[in-house]
């Protein structure tokens, strides 16, 4: 950990937009500090101002402020999800009953009235 300050160099320059690099801690606070307001005042920029200050203020390693950097500037972007490629498998009848753990939905039955009425329950039409 060195404590070099704002001329801290990142491991890698980070590329922006518009094809410029930021090599140190200082071109990072500088493209920040130019931002307009509301791009300034977001979470993401916010907690990349946090981190590039922790790194010069504490001389901890530089990656930390280069991830809160990075993620800022593809803040706007989608995050890639890759598709799920397994198969959805169908069981047949004969394959259900190999297998008595898999149980097939089946719908309850109905219940009449005398049914309820027997057992005490207080029927409620309802529900039948």
């Amino acid at each position: 950990m060195n404590n070099q300050g704002w001329q801290g160099t990142f491991d890698d320059p980070i590329p922006l937009p518009d094809g410029r690099k930021l090599i140190t801690l200082h071109d990072a606070a500088t493209v920040i500090t130019k931002l307009p307001r509301p791009e300034h005042d977001a979470p993401e920029w916010q907690a990349a101002i946090e981190a590039l200050m922790l790194v010069v203020d504490l001389g901890g390693p530089t990656i930390f402020a280069r991830v809160g950097v990075v993620r800022a500037l593809s803040r706007h972007q989608k995050p890639f999800v890759k598709p799920r490629k397994k198969r959805v498998r169908a069981y047949t009848n004969r394959q259900m009953m190999k297998r008595p753990w898999i149980v097939k939905h089946q719908p309850r039955p109905i219940r009449s009235a005398s049914t309820c009425a027997a057992w005490g329950a207080e029927v409620d039409a309802r529900f039948l």
